[in-house]
């Protein structure tokens, strides 16, 4: 009912702390409970990336990962997974006018019209401020839990699903400490350091993550990208062997 009532009406005065509510129970020990909550705050993810009650909804997350750590539970970094972000929504207003010249105006009213009647709609320089704030988060998240080291295991495939999925939107004065930690959970771990070998699927988001973001931000960079491909095939060949 909570997450019914915060879908219908995000600018409903309590809708803070309906979210609120439901971003606690992501962390209960109850697994009826934590899922019902994460199936509510996923559908809201797919909603329009401009609400601002989504960027709320990641604050949140982000302060659960601050105070807990590792100790989170995987399906509350799986909820962000569900968010819509795109390079569109980071342009700045003249950026994304170029970008956008031959859409179609009267559909594009006709949206705003509805973002308004539904009362979600934002200017353009608000509406890029959230998506930028979100995107700050996510990789704060992120990165946190990567320099957890191998105490942060269990989160390495969400945590590596979601730099893949939103690698192709990092910041060039990311990128850099990125790569690094990516090729240090490729590279074998050391027996006395108590370091974990991830797993093939793990693997592979973290080169996706890797080639995303030379996709858009490569010619700022000149690396030899041998080593990834290396570790590519090598997990390519691992898991052609351990299929039936």
């Amino acid at each position: 009912s909570m997450a019914r009532l915060m879908r219908a009406l995000p600018h409903f005065n309590f809708a803070n702390n309906l979210m609120a509510s439901l971003v606690r129970r992501l962390e209960s020990p109850v697994d009826p409970v934590a899922r019902a909550a994460a199936d509510a705050l996923r559908e809201m993810m797919r909603d329009n990336i401009e609400r601002s009650c989504i960027r709320d909804c990641v604050i949140m997350i982000a302060d659960i990962v601050r105070r807990k750590g590792h100790h989170v539970r995987p399906l509350t970094l799986e909820v962000l997974l569900e968010l819509k972000l795109s390079g569109d929504a980071l342009l700045g207003p003249k950026d994304k006018r170029r970008a956008q010249k031959s859409d179609d105006s009267e559909e594009a009213q006709l949206e705003a019209d509805l973002r308004e009647a539904r009362g979600t709609a934002v200017g353009k320089d608000e509406a890029r401020k959230i998506a930028t704030d979100i995107l700050d988060k996510i990789f704060n998240i992120y990165f946190r839990l990567l320099k957890t080291g191998p105490s942060a295991a269990p989160l390495l495939p969400q945590v590596l699903a979601g730099l893949s999925r939103f690698a192709h939107l990092i910041n060039v004065d990311f990128f850099s400490d990125m790569l690094q930690t990516v090729k240090g959970l490729l590279a074998p771990p050391a027996e006395e350091e108590g370091g974990v070998e991830l797993g093939p699927v793990s693997r592979l988001h973290c080169i996706l993550c890797v080639f995303r973001c030379l996709r858009n931000q490569g010619e700022a960079w000149d690396l030899d990208l041998q080593d990834f491909y290396d570790h590519l095939f090598e997990t390519l060949g691992r898991l052609a062997w351990s299929s039936p």
